[in-house]
């Protein structure tokens, strides 16, 4: 009978390999580290800090038992979303020269544990609850001033800037402040570099303007700023966490608003379209033609556009603001909501493809997400969706005397199919046909599913087991017409 290997004695089993692999590395003459690094580039950029800040050389088979080792501790570490995986290993390689290098403890399961604990400790001890701003694309007309979504709040910049604008200017004037003192204080020795002799504070200050000019123009050129709070986390985790929830916020702005007005809306750490556009061309008395079109960034709305909004999709409001806060919310996140927001994203960026044929295999994409469930053949998934996306759109299949959405459903799986397949072109003209249908077919499926997953959550029944009975249960009674 074979014996399980427990993760502490696999991570004992790295450990060893590692002071193994440094000690014959440390081992090497010059001529000889020269001789395997010319055998092992890969080795090069890989070493281990000393406390000192003195470096060790390491080799890339050693850092990537490192990684073997942090992977194992995140992986039963409820908060592990908290922090990345780099930084993990950067905090075990400064505990293991600790440990193993400077005060030479001897490896045991004993020091192998406290090492991994020492440095899950002092990274959860960098983490910090950050209020991250972040400008948007989104309407042309901008009002209101503010409004939530669950856990975004989106600024017009007029209404940014009435509420941090003076705590701006005034983190501007204390760097400026900062900058003064520093040259002040510089000693005699700097600027041994010719660039840095003829750099004066005149010279400083000026760059320094610069910037926050760059900076201003960031933030006001696209009209709206959202702000988010997200707790715990380390900065870089943080900010990635704060993207993440803005894009899906905007994402089911693009899903209430449709998708005329949401191809628009975006981040501005995304790429956008410019609102200024040139054309040249030559006629056939070769005169050259010039064409100029500008604007302004954002999407045409109306006027009082957002009490409508909220007076027709109140109850929708609520429910998608609860379930986007779950993308920052430290706890894990429940199964249904996970389904509904990873269909929220393939529905936001289909809304955002200049491409038809993009945009079908992106919704297609979220249908898929919303209706399956398990493992199933090709043949399984093609009837499962379409029967699935059938029950989510049965309101606007009622009110379809043509049968005409039906037939969207259908070939909405079939061109995706034949598009990947290279059974048909992504210009046909079939696809551009489907592409504009396909986009309210997914909208109207998103917004069923909303409801119908949040009933399921409250009901006690958040599982994709649980959904996947519902759903057999839900199209045996109204049956199917594929």
């Amino acid at each position: 009978m074979t014996s399980v290997v427990t993760k502490s004695e696999q991570n004992l089993a790295d450990l060893e390999f590692i002071l193994n692999e440094l000690a014959a590395v440390s081992a090497l003459s010059i001529d000889e580290l020269k001789l395997r690094l010319e055998k092992h580039p890969e080795d090069t950029l890989h070493h281990i800090r000393l406390s000192d800040g003195s470096l060790r050389i390491s080799t890339a088979a050693i850092s990537k038992r490192f990684q073997n080792i942090a992977l194992r501790k995140s992986e039963s570490d409820a908060e592990n979303d908290s922090y990345d995986l780099n930084s993990f290993i950067t905090n075990l390689k400064s505990q293991f020269a600790l440990i193993f290098l400077e005060h030479q403890h001897p490896l045991s399961r004993k020091t192998s544990d406290r090492m991994i604990d020492k440095a899950l400790t002092k990274l959860k001890s960098e983490r910090e609850t950050i209020t991250h701003f972040i400008p948007c694309e989104f309407l042309y007309k901008q009002e209101p001033k503010k409004f939530e979504l669950g856990p975004v709040t989106f600024h017009t910049v007029e209404g940014f800037l009435e509420q941090y604008g003076e705590k701006i200017q005034d983190e501007i004037a204390k760097k400026k402040e900062q900058i003064e003192e520093r040259w002040q204080n510089r000693e005699e020795g700097e600027g041994k570099f010719v660039f840095q002799k003829k750099w004066t504070l005149k010279d400083a200050l000026r760059t320094e303007d610069k910037l926050n000019k760059k900076f201003e123009h960031f933030f006001h050129e696209l009209g709206w700023v959202a702000e988010v709070t997200v707790p715990k986390c380390l900065p870089e985790v943080s900010f990635s966490k704060a993207k993440e929830v803005v894009k899906a916020a905007l994402d089911f702005m693009k899903l209430l608003l449709g998708e005329r007005s949401g191809r628009r809306f975006r981040i501005a750490y995304d790429e956008g379209q410019s609102p200024e556009t040139a054309t040249l061309s030559l006629n056939q008395e070769t005169q050259l033609q010039f064409g100029w079109s500008f604007g302004g960034f954002g999407a045409v709305s109306w006027d009082n556009w957002f009490e409508e909004v909220q007076d027709k999709f109140y109850m929708e409001m609520k429910l998608a603001g609860v379930t986007i806060r779950q993308l920052i919310d430290t706890m894990p996140r429940a199964p249904l909501s996970e389904k509904w927001l990873g269909a929220l994203l393939w529905y936001g960026q289909g809304v955002s493809e200049s491409s038809d044929s993009a945009k079908i295999v992106k919704y297609v994409a979220a249908l898929e997400q919303l209706t399956i469930t398990k493992k199933k053949t090709e043949d399984e998934i093609s009837k499962t969706v379409i029967s699935r996306t059938e029950f989510l759109c049965d309101e606007i299949l009622e009110q379809d005397q043509t049968g005409e959405t039906l037939t969207v459903i259908k070939n909405m799986y079939k061109y995706r199919s034949e598009l990947l397949h290279g059974q048909i072109s992504p210009s046909n003209k079939k696809i551009r046909l489907t592409a504009s249908s396909a986009g309210r077919v997914t909208q109207q499926a998103l917004f069923r599913a909303l409801h119908f997953f949040v009933w399921l959550s409250t009901d006690g029944r958040d599982s994709l087991d649980e959904l996947e009975k519902e759903y057999v249960s839900r199209t045996l009674k109204k049956g199917s017409n594929v």
